[in-house]
């Protein structure tokens, strides 16, 4: 079930194995008008509902992003054009930002009963307890075992998301940029696409986070957002990679 967080009764069964379109379009172009605002796509996002119980989500909004948060509040996937990332759990919250900011708002369950009142999206249920992740180790980040740089890739991908996000809201972190601060990082004149992939991908593990697409960008939104480092110790991130890249 899709249930519109904009104050109305719209709502839309999910059903296993069919594809819902949502956007500003009407008639044929979607199957559920989510805005009318200009600036959201005719065919903004997909949803699809796999027989497992998983939610694909597929973006096609032109410009901003789609973020998805789980139920706890946590975020799970942040998605620009052509991405898309297959998504476990009961029930989620997808927001749809243009270049203007929030367009659109959505609360999905994952099954045939209808939700109860929309929550804010980013806002965990009441009467449930959050789950968190643990929160990592700086120390461990800064030296990480054989076979654990996945930490330090982590941390990485959190200062690159927050140093992106302090001059744009919207603005993603770019694969490219994460994988010349880990060879400067590691000591390494380049990191293959393969070697960047294989660290992406233990984080997003380690984390429970199912990802196809900005890998990058998820990982470093769910470690800012879930403050598994703070500030000061992204900052002491921060002078090491500077004193790294300058040698």
């Amino acid at each position: 079930m899709v249930d519109l967080n904009d104050g109305s009764e719209h709502r839309q069964p999910l059903e296993p194995g069919v594809p819902l379109r949502l956007g500003r379009g009407e008639g044929r172009d979607v199957d559920l008008v989510l805005s009318s605002d200009p600036s959201l796509s005719r065919h903004a996002l997909t949803l699809t509902l796999t027989p497992g119980r998983s939610v694909d989500v597929a973006c096609l909004q032109s410009t901003g992003s789609v973020s998805v948060y789980r139920g706890d509040g946590t975020v799970a996937a942040v998605l620009r054009r052509g991405e898309r990332a297959l998504l476990r759990g009961s029930e989620l919250d997808v927001v749809v930002y243009s270049g203007a900011g929030r367009v659109a708002a959505m609360h999905v369950v994952a099954g045939s009963t209808p939700p109860a009142a929309p929550r804010r999206p980013g806002a965990a249920a009441r009467g449930s307890e959050p789950r968190t992740a643990a929160r990592l180790n700086v120390w461990e980040v800064m030296q990480p075992p054989e076979g654990r740089e996945w930490l330090t890739v982590a941390a990485l991908a959190g200062l690159l998301t927050r140093r992106v996000k302090r001059t744009n809201p919207f603005g993603q972190p770019m694969r490219k940029e994460l994988s010349g601060w880990c060879g400067a990082w590691f000591g390494l004149e380049t990191v293959s696409a393969g070697q960047l992939t294989s660290w992406l991908d233990k984080a997003l593990r380690a984390f429970g986070l199912e990802v196809e697409g900005d890998k990058t960008g998820v990982l470093g939104e769910f470690l800012v957002s879930n403050g598994l480092l703070s500030d000061d110790e992204l900052d002491a991130v921060e002078v090491e990679l500077e004193r790294r890249r300058a040698r």
